[in-house]
This record gives structure tokens, sequence and C-alpha cells, in this order.
């Protein structure tokens, strides 16, 4: 089941220069933090697709930032690391399990297992592109204890 609805009978038009607002409604399948990507085609020639980052938080005591990594342009075989802080916001210890990447591209290595109240911990998160083109994915990770909570942060990076 999708995280995020959004819903559209039929094509729209905008015209230059517009807008239309878009209802997007977050049904989350349990607690956590989850984001996506909100696609739109365009007959633009220079933007033919608009990429809408969407998040949304249910039930977590932690902080997660930012909630979408973009690492911007990086020369097929070289590597940038951004890193993703956590913070337990909880009065009980939070644990981390499961950190997992979608795409190979991207890696990410924790420097912490547990933190305690008030806590903050780094993933650091690596971006490695090996052709000349947009790479999406996501970075999973769960947090037991007092968040018990799965998280979703997407990671988008260009090589080229």
């Amino acid at each position: 089941m999708p995280q995020f609805d959004v819903r559209l009978r039929d094509p729209v038009t905008v015209p230059p220069f517009g807008f239309i607002e878009l209802s997007v409604d977050f049904v989350p399948a349990g607690d956590g933090s989850y984001s996506a990507d909100l696609a739109l085609a365009s007959d633009d020639p220079l933007r033919p697709r608009v990429h809408v980052p969407l998040f949304g938080r249910s039930g977590s005591t932690a902080g997660i930032s930012p909630t979408r990594i973009e690492f911007g342009v990086v020369a097929p075989g070289l590597m940038r690391a951004l890193p993703l802080v956590v913070t337990n916001t909880a009065t009980a210890p939070v644990g981390l399990a499961n950190l997992v990447t979608s795409d190979p591209r991207f890696v990410a290595q924790a420097a912490f297992s547990i933190l305690g109240p008030g806590e903050r911990g780094v993933i650091d998160v690596r971006f490695t592109p090996d052709a000349a083109q947009e790479f999406r994915g996501d970075l999973t990770f769960d947090l037991t204890g007092a968040a018990n909570a799965s998280v979703a942060v997407r990671l988008v990076g260009v090589g080229e």
C-alpha cells in the first residue's frame, strides 16, 4: 500500500506561469518516517519531468534529518558522502537495525547502534555513480526500542 496518495481524475494543463493545487493524502502503514517522489510529466523541453519530494512522519520518537538526501552532480567513479542525523527524542534507548539501501551506488554506514535519550547519531551515506545519469534510491532502517519505527529516506544523485 502506498504511503502517499495523489488523487487526480484527468490530466490537467497548467498555463504558462500558472499553477494547480494537488491534494496528497498521507496514509502510513505504521509508525515511522516516510519519503517519496511525486513525478510530474511536462511538455516543457527544459524540464520534461518535475520531481516533488514528499515526507510524512507517524508516531515516531526520533528525529531524522534530512528526510531526503540530494547528492547533486558527482563524476562517475568519484564519491560524495553526506550525513544523516538521527536524534533520540524518547526517554529510553533507541536501537538501529536493518540499515539497507535499494541501489548499490548508495552505501550507508552508521556510527552508532544504540542512542540514549537525547543523543544524536550519524549515518554516513555515500554516493558513487558509475555512469552519467540520474540515480534514485531509498535508505531504509528500523529504529527499535522506544522509537519502534521503520524509516525511509529518499536518495538522489546525478553522475556527470
